[in-house]
């Protein structure tokens, strides 16, 4: 910054010169009332005045007394301007003052100021208070909003704040004694303890623990996260608790029957993965849950489709029994693998799916004319007929229906045979198909 647009002030020292007049010459240190004496000249208020304007007016009088008097000013030293903090554990708070510092440049000037939030920040202006700053909102997120350029001369107070000792411990980052503010809730208090350490498990896996005197409340980490009403109290202690492994027995139709081990209160899938998962004659629509001497059918097929757990988590001594898979059609005629095909669970089977079951066509086989058989519910068959070569070639879905358990797809060849000679013979071609 040029001396131009420098300000003056009580301390500096100014330079005078006035041409030819060396008796008129010399440095001068303005007062602490702002003003400098001049030989002859008298006194000159110059606080607060830039160079030019103090030389113009120094100028101005010293031509009441010498014609054509030609005076220069210069700002031979400028006092140095500070800005102060004032704080416990601070014992120089004098910050040099430039143009466009900010609070937040003269705070990261001190790394020995330890948690922001233990402080209660006030700036004074001309001595008096100017506002209230929010440390944490300023340095931690970054709210500019809580940035104040200074002025030379504000002191910033870093007060002790308000605040209650609460204990975190368990799965945390730095657990130990943390201090919170009066209004903060248990999430607040755990990310002043850096957080929950997911090295191990997700965050949405742990529960957490507050113990007041002889009480404890426990709940999920997404439900303290999500509500943040647990209102601490001096002396509180939070326990970040980790998941902790069950045994559980897997038996029925899983690839790998027996005793595994899964975390507490996990999903009844979970533990069916752990045994390998269902075996491909397996279903999930009819698992038993034996749990204390009774027995809980679960649907747990909506598992697999990302659904959410249907009311039955796990818990240790659990038996699980995966049922067999009865859901099937029949698939007969010119293919060359007929036989019983099953519906595997969560999956839509539709004819060109129960064809393609079949490994392809055998010879005189062909997808122009294929018959699915279905039964009523007192167990009589009717027979439709349909062209799969619609569906390939043209995309017509009404050719292309949805196989139910315990229908009939018969895949005939080209001459084909009436309906009613294979509702006739159906029992005979089912009986040869697993004779053969």
């Amino acid at each position: 910054m040029g001396q131009a647009a420098t300000k003056i002030k009580a301390g500096d020292t100014l330079t005078i010169v006035t041409a030819n007049l060396l008796q008129y010459s010399g440095d001068f240190v303005v007062s602490s009332d702002g003003s400098i004496t001049v030989q002859v000249f008298g006194r000159f208020d110059v606080a607060g005045k830039t160079i030019p304007e103090a030389q113009q007016l120094i100028q101005k009088r010293a031509r009441e007394f010498i014609r054509d008097a030609n005076v220069t000013v210069i700002l031979k030293l400028e006092l140095p301007q500070y800005v102060y903090v004032v704080a416990e554990r601070i014992s120089d708070g004098a910050v040099p003052w430039t143009p466009g510092l900010d609070v937040r440049q003269v705070v990261a000037k001190y790394n020995t100021l330890g948690p922001l939030d233990s402080y209660s920040a006030k700036l004074y202006h001309a001595g008096q208070s100017a506002r209230a700053i929010n440390l944490v909102k300023l340095v931690r997120e970054g709210d500019e909003s809580q940035n104040v350029h200074l002025e030379a001369g504000d002191v910033l107070a870093l007060l002790p704040a308000a605040s209650k000792s609460v204990w975190v411990l368990g799965n945390v980052r730095t657990p130990g004694l943390t201090r919170v503010q009066p209004d903060d809730g248990a999430a607040r208090a755990l990310a002043a303890a850096g957080g929950i350490d997911t090295t191990v498990f997700s965050a949405a896996e742990y529960k957490v623990s507050l113990r007041r005197g002889d009480q404890t409340w426990t709940r999920p980490w997404a439900d303290v996260l999500a509500r943040d009403d647990w209102a601490l109290e001096q002396g509180d202690t939070l326990t970040v608790v980790a998941p902790q492994e069950v045994k559980i027995s897997v038996g029925g139709f899983v690839k790998q029957p027996g005793v595994v081990k899964v975390r507490d209160g996990a999903a009844l899938l979970a533990a069916v993965e752990a045994a390998g998962g269902v075996a491909p004659t397996g279903t999930l629509q009819r698992t038993l849950l034996f749990r204390s001497g009774e027995v809980t059918v679960v649907d747990a097929r909506s598992l697999v489709q990302g659904g959410t757990d249907p009311g039955m988590p796990i818990k240790e001594g659990d038996f699980i029994y995966v049922s067999e898979n009865v859901h099937d059609y029949q698939l007969l005629g010119f293919v060359m693998r007929p036989g019983r095909k099953l519906i595997p669970d969560s999956k839509q089977v539709r004819l060109s799916d129960a064809v393609a079951a079949g490994e392809g066509l055998a010879q005189r086989g062909t997808f122009r004319n294929i018959v699915l058989m279905r039964p009523d519910g007192h167990g009589k068959f009717s027979a439709k007929r349909y062209n799969l070569d619609e569906f390939i070639k043209k995309g017509d879905l009404t050719q292309n229906p949805e196989i139910a358990a315990g229908d009939i797809v018969f895949v005939d060849q080209i001459s084909g045979t009436s309906l009613q000679d294979l509702l006739r013979f159906l029992p005979n071609l089912v009986l040869f198909d697993r004779l053969f």
